[in-house]
């Protein structure tokens, strides 16, 4: 996941960064390592999105072509 909230306003992934879930309010876990894009992750399992997939490069490319307010 691209955006997570913080103190209500959307923001990307940093090193160490909580945030909360905007679609079920679960704490979220910035993943900000060498390997793949920085992301945040529910913690544990948990997936609420049903249309969730896994996001490659290719794709957060393809998703930074929008404005972040969609």
């Amino acid at each position: 996941m691209r955006f997570a909230l913080l103190n209500d306003q959307r923001v990307e992934a940093t090193p160490g960064a909580k945030g909360v879930c905007p679609g079920c309010n679960a704490e979220m876990l910035a993943r900000c390592g060498t390997k793949k894009v920085w992301h945040w992750a529910h913690r544990g399992r948990r997936h609420c999105d049903h249309w969730w997939e896994n996001e490659t490069e290719w794709h957060r490319d393809w998703k930074n072509r929008f404005v972040t307010d969609w």
